[in-house]
């Protein structure tokens, strides 16, 4: 193998002009920038977060249902471990202390209560911004949350 001697200053490797020195900088200056830009574009924390009430979903049965103001500032926890918690119930009609906790399936977007006896999976989305929650209804039933530090 044979030894290749270093450029020990630009005008031996080849940039002669200080206009060729400064496209190189910029060169590289650009590259540290999209580098940058790229990651914090694909950056995507999914579910993991807190999200807050914003709007919710109660459609009469006749399909003219449409997302109201909330009237209530629940809040939902989704841990990294696949934990959500909740200061509302997941299980109707059960009154206990909260937190009130479930376990959640980022791949099949649904949320298994804890501890509720014949409950059926709740459904999730993420929508834009949006996390929509999706009860098991005859009509329509959902909650539209939004990341805390959205708000």
């Amino acid at each position: 193998m044979k030894n290749r001697k270093m450029p020990r200053s630009f005008y031996e490797a080849g940039i002669k002009t200080k206009a060729g020195l400064a496209g190189c900088c910029l060169l590289v200056l650009n590259l540290v920038i999209a580098g940058c830009g790229k990651e914090a574009a694909t950056e995507d924390v999914g579910v993991v977060g807190v999200w807050e009430l914003v709007e919710v979903l109660a459609d009469p049965g006749d399909g003219s249902g449409t997302f109201q103001p909330a009237q209530s500032d629940r809040k939902m926890n989704f841990r990294v471990d696949n934990v959500v918690e909740s200061d509302v119930s997941f299980c109707r009609g059960t009154v206990t202390d909260p937190p009130f906790e479930a376990n959640y399936s980022s791949s099949s977007l649904t949320i298994e209560p804890v501890g509720c006896a014949g409950s059926l999976p709740i459904r999730y989305e993420l929508s834009g911004r949006d996390l929509i929650i999706s009860y098991t209804c005859i009509e329509p039933c959902r909650e539209k949350y939004r990341r805390a530090s959205d708000q």
